[in-house]
């Protein structure tokens, strides 16, 4: 809280963190969704139920090229509906938020998804080529994992299944992805 006295009255108003989270958030935002637009237009793909919507918010990215700087300009990216793009690099995945169709928020409605209780089978997740590449390389680790002696065998036999599962979702990508254009070299 703080307290301004000018003119002889006062107010009190919060600022500080919460301005400062929504530029961040913003920021994030606009990374993700020009990360999106250079990746489509170089011919990488992305799938899932949210994809062409994820395509949708990424073609606007000129609307917001350029730094943001002001908790307005957050606030004009943040309100947008269009642009609510959030990059979930834990689960491999990108949320496309529609509160409507969001599966993390059964119990609770907020303005923001909850990253930490992402659904494979939520209408709202996107998963381009860079997260398909991912899903490869932590398959590959627990394939790894599971493949050392020093690993108990039920625990092994877990970490097989869940690679083979991360290969099939690389894999179910790979056969469902949308493509813009080729790439050009």
């Amino acid at each position: 809280m703080r307290t301004a006295v000018s003119g002889g009255y006062a107010a009190r108003s919060r600022d500080g963190i919460h301005e400062l989270l929504d530029i961040e958030t913003a920021r994030a935002t606009a990374d993700t969704l020009t990360t999106l637009h250079d990746d489509l237009t170089t011919g990488a793909g992305i799938s899932e139920p949210a994809a062409r919507r994820a395509i949708h918010a990424a073609a606007q990215t000129p609307a917001f090229v350029g730094s943001i700087r002001t908790h307005r300009q957050a606030l004009d990216i943040l309100s947008n509906p269009a642009l609510t793009v959030y990059d979930n690099a834990h689960s491999f995945l990108m949320c496309v938020y529609n509160p409507d169709r969001a599966l993390c928020q059964r119990i609770d409605t907020s303005d923001a998804p909850r990253l930490d209780r992402c659904r494979p089978t939520c209408a709202n997740i996107a998963r381009t080529d860079r997260h398909a590449d991912d899903l490869a390389q932590h398959a590959q680790s627990l394939e790894k994992q599971a493949d050392s002696e020093a690993v108990p065998g039920p625990l092994a036999e877990r970490l097989a299944q869940r690679a083979a599962h991360l290969r099939g979702l690389g894999d179910q990508h790979n056969r469902d992805r949308l493509i813009l254009q080729e790439p050009t070299l």
